[in-house]
């Protein structure tokens, strides 16, 4: 029997959703439960290191800002860092400048928490569409690379 390999490609949005779901239904934001987002990180890192695979993960700026050993550990392990924005708003709701201001302040953030360039962005809910591809124009600008927020893709 012929033993073949398969390419696949693996993306993270690495957020913690219990204090996303808190925010959006009560309208207060607040800390990342650090047993929640410790445990799931974990177990990612350690279900990638048995298989032998590595992963993009997305970072959420609000998330890193919180937690940096975690955005460390995920790029010590060899994981692709991208970003995931800073706040985790949908795209479509924010100005222009709005934009350019989360996404500015998360690339600072986590290539200051990391110590190197990245190159890929996610927007939440896949919110890059027909109504705003200048997020593209701030991408290129801000040196991005690529985006993965078009869906269906």
């Amino acid at each position: 029997m012929e033993n073949k390999q398969h390419a696949f490609t693996l993306s993270i949005d690495w957020e913690d959703f219990g204090q996303l779901l808190g925010r959006d239904r009560s309208g207060v934001l607040t800390p990342p439960l650090p047993v929640t987002i410790d445990r799931q990180t974990g177990i990612m890192l350690d279900m990638l290191e048995e298989t032998g695979k590595k992963a993009t993960f997305f970072i959420l700026g609000m998330l890193a800002q919180h937690r940096p050993d975690l955005v460390k550990k995920i790029a010590a392990a060899g994981h692709e860092i991208g970003l995931h924005g800073q706040h985790h708003i949908n795209m479509r709701t924010l100005t222009r400048d709005q934009v350019y201001n989360d996404l500015n302040d998360s690339k600072k953030l986590v290539t200051e928490i990391i110590g190197s360039a990245v190159y890929g962005y996610r927007a939440p809910y896949f919110s890059v569409d027909e109504s705003n591809l200048y997020v593209l124009e701030i991408l290129a600008e801000l040196g991005l690379v690529y985006d993965s927020s078009i869906f269906p893709i």
